[in-house]
């Protein structure tokens, strides 16, 4: 059985990337979903916020649920969150301007 290092690791990404054709340019490494608590930790809002901002219709939630089930996944789609905190960045060099 082969032992993974770091190195066989890196080397396993490096043959991937060339196999699938893909360059490093094109591998994001911003997540486009994330679970609440990584949404809070990567934006810096509140879980509070969060809901709040999805109530008036600014942050997109995507809820992942079997049929019948009351329980599931909750994803906060990071894009959402990354406009509305430019647009929040835009209106407040607007007004320091002024």
């Amino acid at each position: 059985m082969p032992e993974y290092s770091v190195d066989n690791r890196e080397h396993s990404v490096i043959w991937f990337r060339h196999f699938m054709n893909i360059t490093t340019s094109e591998v994001s490494a911003e997540p486009e979903f994330a679970n609440l608590p990584n949404a809070q930790r990567l934006m810096g809002l509140s879980r509070t916020r969060l809901y709040g901002l999805e109530a008036e219709g600014v942050v997109r939630f995507i809820r992942i649920r079997k049929p019948g089930n009351i329980r599931g996944r909750v994803l906060v789609d990071l894009a959402s969150v990354r406009r509305y905190l430019n647009k929040c960045a835009g209106a407040e060099e607007k007004g320091s301007t002024e």
